[in-house]
């Protein structure tokens, strides 16, 4: 069990400026909100959320957001922002909203946990600092200047430390709950050992059982049949003697049992726990050290359940739900449900789509089979439609720079739609084999054959497109698997099975791609100019993996619908994951 302690900076108040905050042993809220001059009122709110947290006990992070969702963020001015934390057996669960922010110091490396919002849980450990607050507080200092300020100890040594430099600057609507924990040592009390064969009561309870019902069956023996009196009550007692000796071994060996099965959870669990704790100690800066661990953890559990061969047993069913929720923990996976952002039915009856491209705002939709092409605004939801024989069979669509729809149909040519009217800019290439997608940067096309092993370049020119050249330098192909895919912000990410190759000017790039796990097969990747990150799905394992530009990865989103995606983008904007699946998109947040 851990305890803590506090101390609270709380910004100047201001005219429309509000910040409040709870402390209890167990549960810590901050909330700063502005244009609001309700102070009595916000503080009646905190205190009604105190008081239900109280009864209902909440002992699952769902519980906890529901009653946080319930009873403070739907009350609360839009802008607000607040950060919220609660203990729970050793375990926190956080969540924040708005510009809220939690950040954790452990071991002096200080690490944002979530912010906007977000929801994490994790163990804590000695000494770790948790801190709420709220984005603009690092408009008074930086997060350097904060770390140094940690080391000072305990809360209320670093707020005396912070407050003079803090209160010389504009800190009106700042808030910032600092709480240290440490482990509390509990005396356990003495009890008595009721599995124990020597228990002294228990003997002595059997013992005057016993005894009763000897006395009780040699008085009737004696009152009723005296010459046959001994001989029976011989009979009798080798009886109960035998019964006696039948449940002393039945149930010694239950409870031999019971303590060595008891001995195994133990240890294995301290040992799983320890791993567990250090894999994620280390996640930020090794993730694959903590995936070892992890691995480590999981074959620990496999000799357990081994050994015990009881599947059932609470503590190893307690054990796996640790190890699953540490996992999550660790590899940043994100379970989102999908919601429908746009059925294609209501553009006409059997509207569906097989290939999408994203440019800016607007989502380009081909739909091969009834030759159709529908242009939907993400924003405005409005959508135009185009219908033509030739893209009756086109494999591919995709936005120029101006919003010209090119689509490539592999037995006709490259068209483009310009001022709704539909133009052959590229004739059918008899050296095309297996075309596998396409791609427009720049307004040049890249067509990737996967037949060829190559990536076809055409070049903007002044009357269409130059002849096509290979996008690779020399030496630099390679062996291109399908599902091969590509998307292009300068650099070229090119997907190929269940590798990821970063191409700059035609020649290899460096990217480290370190995944959680091995087992992965990559249907389709997506970045573009106006998206930070790199985005890579997965719909065998229904996950859709974001990494840095480098290939660093950073989280996972998992859905049970990226199985059937017949493709995908992503808007960072809109912070959202689209995916096509025949007539509807579905919208996962980000």
């Amino acid at each position: 069990m851990f305890k803590s302690e506090y101390a609270v900076y709380l910004g100047k108040d201001d005219e429309g400026k509000l910040v409040d905050f709870i402390y209890l042993d167990d549960l810590f809220i901050i909330l700063s909100i502005v244009n609001i001059h309700e102070k009595e009122k916000i503080h009646s709110i905190l205190k009604g959320v105190e008081e239900t947290i109280i009864a209902k006990k909440p002992q699952k992070l769902f519980e906890f957001e529901e009653v946080l969702l319930k009873d403070l963020i739907t009350h609360l001015p839009s802008g607000s922002s607040v950060a919220c934390g609660l203990h729970v057996s050793g375990t926190l669960y956080l969540k924040t909203y708005g510009d809220g922010e939690i950040y954790l110091n452990r071991k002096d490396k200080l690490v944002r946990i979530i912010a906007g919002d977000s929801s994490a849980s994790g163990h804590l450990n000695q000494d770790d600092f948790i801190i709420l607050t709220t984005q603009s507080f690092f408009s008074l200092m930086t997060h350097e200047e904060l770390k140094n300020h940690l080391i000072s100890g305990k809360p209320k040594d670093i707020l005396d430390k912070l407050t003079p430099q803090l209160k010389e600057k504009e800190d009106s609507g700042n808030i910032a709950l600092f709480i240290h924990f440490e482990e509390k040592l509990e005396l356990e009390e003495t009890g008595v050992d009721v599995t124990s064969d020597s228990h002294p009561s228990h003997n002595a309870g059997i013992k005057n059982i016993f005894n009763t019902f000897l006395g009780r069956v040699k008085n009737r023996f004696m009152l009723s049949q005296p010459v046959t009196t001994n001989k029976k009550i011989t009979l009798v007692v080798l009886a109960v003697l035998l019964i006696v000796f039948i449940w002393s071994v039945v149930f010694g060996f239950q409870r031999r049992e019971r303590a060595r099965i008891e001995k195994l959870t133990t240890v294995s669990d301290e040992i799983i726990t320890q791993k567990l704790n250090e894999a994620s100690d280390i996640s930020i800066l090794n993730l694959s050290r903590a995936q070892v661990l992890l691995v480590e953890a999981k074959q620990e559990l496999n000799n357990l359940e081994s050994k015990v061969k009881q599947k059932d047993n609470d503590k190893i069913i307690a054990i796996k739900d640790k190890i699953v929720q540490f996992e999550k923990e660790i590899i940043k996976a994100e379970e989102k449900k999908p919601e429908v952002f746009y059925d294609l039915k209501i553009i006409n009856e059997g509207a569906e789509a097989s290939e999408m491209f994203k440019f800016k705002s607007g989502l380009a939709l081909l739909n091969s089979i009834k030759g159709e092409i529908y242009l939907v605004d993400i924003e405005k939801k409005s959508v135009q439609k185009t219908i033509d024989p030739s893209i009756k069979g086109s494999k591919f669509v995709a936005l120029n720079s101006i919003g010209d729809i090119i689509f490539v149909n592999p037995t006709q040519g490259v068209f483009k739609i310009e001022d709704k009217k539909v133009k052959k800019v590229i004739d059918k290439d008899d050296e095309w084999s297996n075309l596998a997608d396409f791609w427009i940067y720049n307004n040049n096309l890249y067509l990737v054959d996967e037949g060829k092993d190559e990536i076809y370049k055409y070049l903007v020119a002044e009357n269409g497109y130059s002849s096509k050249t290979s996008y690779f330098k020399s030496g630099q192909s390679v062996k291109i698997d399908l599902p091969a895919s590509i998307s292009i912000d300068s650099a070229l990410y090119l997907a190929s099975g269940n590798k990821i190759i970063k191409y700059l000017a035609g020649v290899k790039d460096e990217f480290s791609l370190d995944l959680p796990n091995d087992s992965h097969s990559f249907a389709a990747v997506f970045t573009d100019v106006e998206t930070n990150k790199v985005y890579i799905l997965d719909k065998e394992n229904a996950k859709v993996y974001i990494l840095s530009k480098n290939g660093q990865y950073e989280k996972q989103i998992e859905s049970s619908i990226i199985k059937s995606a017949d493709d995908f983008v992503v808007s960072e904007s809109q912070k959202a994951i689209y995916i096509l699946i025949k007539d509807k998109i579905y919208k996962l947040a980000i």
